[in-house]
């Protein structure tokens, strides 16, 4: 079966027909094959703590080509995937990617064709998701979650996976579908992300809602990416580097549909959850401090223009960037949104601000001790500037009822505003 030909399927009965024939016994093999190497590996398991012999060694139960015929297999359903949800979320593929794949042993160079066969596949179905609306509509995005739940779990187990090419450019494009996305896995409301500006205008054609599952299961891939390159892999270098952040729709974009989901997933610490580095976290405090307020900085702008790259190309391109310590050195300066933004749109970068600041102090509090000090210039600064609006004295009422180590830099702020107003 072409995959040129398939482009051509619609829902008529002969083409169901036909896909059902070539996906059922592809499906059987895959299901009776994960089945196996299910109950057996686990077997070995015990065998193993029975035995309690370090010279045993237990019997491979695939070989070398067996490992690569399945994943051939699971090639061609891949290739089927985007253009049939049934194909997407038959439970022999499932199966493979959730039960076999994190559990081979892909150091061995002779079954590794087969690892770098399924990655280059899945980045083209995703590419392929991530250009044509018309094949994210009908997709089984929970179907989906659950294949990329495969890949996290292989590339938790397997570090050296976070090296193959096709893994970055597929985290890449999946970050892509994260950002053209609405809906269920927003973390703010569609009435309060839209203003009406020319950027989601754009991008209307493009946008389907994603299920939360997915976007946990991209979020989670994307930390464990980071976690296993280190500083080649920094959530800035995802970002396009710091000149890639400004008070506009794109960098507001990726900062409510991306940076504030991962320090949600990140913050949780759960056992299964990477963790953040702390320059990746005091670079996320940075981008939303800058958007309370934003000023121009050129020699900022020309040190890290050099930095662009990852999909800086969905944020756009600025060099109103500046560090905290850097903002308040800055007051001279005028704000870089002036004339730029209407009313609504600075209340909305306030407000999201505000709320990245909140979620900050409940997964980061400790790790950003040092920082909170600037963070309390900021504020004050914004009530120097009558910024003080609803979602102003909301973040106010946060500090107080959960008392963060920012409450303690802000109290006597605090006292003499209630007793002003």
């Amino acid at each position: 079966m072409e995959e040129g030909r398939r482009k051509t399927y619609g829902q008529e009965p002969d083409d169901l027909e036909l896909r059902e024939e070539f996906r059922k016994p592809r499906d059987s093999l895959l299901s009776i094959s994960a089945e196996f190497y299910t109950r057996c590996h686990a077997r070995l398991k015990e065998l193993r703590k029975i035995l309690a012999d370090p010279a045993f060694r237990p019997p491979e139960l695939f070989d070398n080509k067996a490992h690569n015929r399945l994943a051939e297999v699971a090639h061609t359903l891949l290739k089927l995937a985007p253009y049939d949800p049934l194909t997407m979320a038959c439970t022999g593929l499932q199966r493979y990617m959730l039960e076999i794949l994190p559990n081979t042993d892909w150091s061995h160079e002779l079954i590794r064709p087969g690892l770098n066969l399924i990655l280059r596949r899945l980045d083209r179905l995703f590419t392929k998701i991530s250009k044509k609306s018309s094949l994210r509509r009908p997709l089984d995005w929970e179907a989906a979650a659950n294949i990329l739940k495969g890949v996290y779990l292989t590339l938790r187990k397997f570090s050296f996976v976070a090296l193959l090419p096709h893994l970055k450019t597929l985290v890449n494009i999946l970050i892509t579908i994260l950002l053209s996305s609405t809906g269920t896995g927003c973390l703010l409301p569609e009435s309060l992300i839209n203003p009406g500006s020319s950027h989601r205008g754009e991008m209307s054609g493009l946008q389907t809602d994603t299920s939360p599952l997915f976007v946990s299961s991209v979020v989670k891939l994307v930390a464990m990416q980071m976690q296993a390159l280190g500083d080649q892999y920094s959530l800035e270098h995802i970002c396009g580097g710091v000149s890639a952040f400004c008070a506009n729709e794109k960098s507001l974009n990726l900062l409510i549909n991306f940076i504030l989901p991962l320090c949600i997933r990140v913050g949780s610490h759960c056992r299964d959850t990477p963790r953040m580095s702390q320059t990746d976290i005091t670079f996320v405090l940075t981008v939303i401090t800058n958007l309370l307020g934003p000023s121009i900085s050129p020699s900022m702008s020309s040190q890290n223009q050099n930095n662009s790259t990852g999909v800086a190309g969905l944020v756009g391109k600025s060099s109103n960037y500046l560090s905290i310590a850097d903002q308040q050195r800055s007051s001279s300066v005028s704000h870089s949104w002036d004339g730029k933004l209407t009313r609504p749109g600075m209340d909305l970068h306030h407000q999201t601000a505000l709320l990245g600041l909140e979620i900050m102090m409940v997964c980061f509090d400790k790790q950003l001790a040092s920082q909170w000090h600037y963070v309390a210039k900021a504020i004050t600064s914004m009530s120097s500037k009558g910024k003080m609006d609803l979602p102003f004295w909301k973040f106010l009422d946060f500090l107080v009822t959960h008392r963060p180590s920012l409450f303690i830099l802000l109290q006597t702020f605090i006292q003499f505003r209630v007793r002003i107003f």
